[in-house]
């Protein structure tokens, strides 16, 4: 017969020990499971892994000039990527979107040393993210100094990636938005460590204090990885240290890998539009003003035509981006976004062409404005071209790429409206024998000068060691090269040999043939070309890091 458990003798009297101390731990076992003493661990206070990882973390909140910052211990880097992996998964992150990488530098000549690199979001003490975003959806915490995204806010401009030198922020195509880095900021505000530092089993990654007026001082004294971006453009506060010293001569595993960047078509199309729209508008006031007398009254089909590319221009915008219904929002950050202001001028540019279409359509009613009414429109139009086509150039060059970073982009912006805007123009108002051939006989200049502004990025490119433009132009060279070489024939053709033959020979009743057949040739080359600025415009990034 089986005796009852309550009658049965104690473990205790088969093996001769203390039978209460071993009654107790039985009886303890019986009632408490594993999961109840974590859980009860737990609820007394911090988390378990606390001891772990308390060392890892600020004892205190930064002081009024200092914030929170990652530092990377090198040494103790191994490269397992659990960082990664850790950050992944506690952020419920997708497949193939990363806040976190590990990337590689090392010295393949000399000696075989490799050196993993650990990197997320610097959170800048000047965040090119935060300034660059049009509609405020970046925030610098004023107390820790953590940068932080609000997706609610978020268009999906992405606009964020091209002024962020460390490739952070990254698109989120099924959402529609850019995310990024936290610092778990949730995690440190429970005392908790951050995902990365969490799950470092190296102790590599810790959170630290730094002082914003030495990140200032010495940008690059503590930011000195070979291959990484200028420090000096957004400031990071991330503190890489080796005890041991890195060894000389280390370059980034990826330092000779070429890639094109992100096409971009939406904006490859709007930029060459816009361009040609301002153009045509801004050919069209300075005729106005300065060449065809006052006698003569512009057809209305010029105003409406140009009105109708503008809008057209700015509608193709929508498509790049993530959540076109918020486009609205785009003008908030005119105080320090180049993006804004360009959505602002354009938007003025729609404007004042749309009274200019106004006014062509009362014309075909014999109603007649006042000049100076007239006069005054003309006036607001060649303003707000020539604003919208200069916050397009600094839209770019206020990024970090090398390609973009430079005022030739605002002399290749011109052009490309001057090259699109007047045969349009001539196409539209049909001009008489002795202007066509002026204009016909200006656009190889014009081309010759685009052409050139577009080939100097060969003249340094050599001299840099596998840096972005020396990427450039080996992409100019190889995987983009039959690009290139249709954009030369297209240009060539549209922008040269057809516009000396209309000079010589085709002015007068066959205007607008020539007009309109020199106009489709300079766009299609013209398209190449703002294509090939973006594909060939690499971006700085982290050495070792996203490829």
């Amino acid at each position: 017969m089986i005796t009852p458990a309550s009658d049965a003798p104690s473990l205790a009297s088969f093996m001769g020990a203390a039978p209460d101390l071993v009654d107790r731990l039985l009886e303890e076992q019986r009632t408490l499971t594993a999961v109840d003493r974590f859980s009860a661990r737990h609820d007394a206070g911090l988390p378990d892994q606390a001891a772990y990882y308390k060392e890892l973390l600020p004892l205190r909140e930064p002081a009024p000039g200092e914030q929170f910052g990652f530092e990377v211990d090198l040494d103790r880097c191994s490269g397992c990527k659990a960082c990664v992996t850790a950050c992944h998964s506690l952020n419920g992150l997708d497949d193939g979107e990363t806040w976190r990488a590990v990337g590689l530098i090392h010295e393949a000549k000399a000696r075989p040393v490799q050196q993993h690199v650990t990197t997320a979001c610097h959170h800048c003490a000047e965040p090119g993210c935060l300034q660059g975003c049009p509609v405020l959806a970046y925030e610098k915490d004023t107390v820790t100094g953590i940068v932080t995204h609000l997706d609610d806010q978020c268009i999906g401009c992405q606009y964020c990636i091209l002024k962020c030198p460390y490739d952070v922020p990254q698109y989120h195509e099924k959402k529609g938005i850019v995310r990024k880095c936290d610092m778990c900021v949730g995690r440190l505000r429970a005392g908790e460590a951050p995902a990365c530092v969490q799950a470092c089993p190296t102790q590599a990654i810790r959170i630290t204090i730094v002082d914003l007026e030495a990140i200032r001082r010495d940008a690059d004294g503590s930011f000195n990885l070979p291959g990484s971006p200028d420090a000096a453009i957004t400031l990071p506060t991330t503190r890489y240290v080796s005890p041991r010293g890195l060894a000389p001569g280390l370059v980034p595993v990826n330092a000779a890998q070429v890639r094109a960047e992100h096409a971009h078509w939406p904006l490859v199309l709007m930029l060459t539009a816009s361009q040609a729209a301002a153009g045509y508008w801004i050919t069209e006031a300075l005729l106005r003003f300065f060449v065809l007398p006052e006698s003569a009254s512009s057809a209305p089909r010029v105003e409406i035509l140009g009105f109708a590319a503008v809008l057209f221009s700015l509608n193709l915008s929508l498509f790049h981006l993530g959540r076109p219904l918020l486009a609205w929002k785009a003008f908030l950050g005119w105080r320090r976004s180049w993006l804004s202001r360009e959505v602002i001028a354009f938007s003025a540019l729609a404007g004042t062409t749309a009274a200019g279409a106004a006014a062509a359509g009362a014309a075909l009613f014999s109603i007649t404005l006042p000049t100076v009414l007239s006069t005054a429109i003309r006036i607001a139009i060649l303003i707000a071209a020539a604003a919208a086509i200069y916050a397009s150039a600094m839209v770019y060059r206020d990024t970090p790429r090398p390609l973009w970073a430079t005022r030739l982009t605002l002399w290749r912006f011109s052009l490309t409206a001057a090259l699109g805007g007047i045969p349009a123009w001539m196409a539209a108002a049909a001009p008489g024998a002795g202007l066509s051939r002026a204009l016909f006989a200006a656009i190889p200049l014009l081309f010759l000068a685009k052409l050139y502004l577009e080939t100097r990025v060969f003249r340094h490119a050599e001299d840099e060691d596998f840096g972005p433009l020396w990427k450039t132009v080996q992409l100019l060279r190889g995987p983009l090269g039959l690009v290139w070489r249709l954009r030369l024939l297209a240009g060539i053709a549209g922008g040269l040999v057809l516009p000396l033959l209309a000079a010589a020979w085709g002015a007068g009743a066959m205007t607008l043939a020539w007009s309109a057949s020199i106009f489709v040739l300079i766009l299609a080359g013209e398209l190449a070309e703002r294509y090939l600025f973006f594909t060939t415009g690499v971006a700085p990034r982290m050495p070792g890091g996203r490829t």
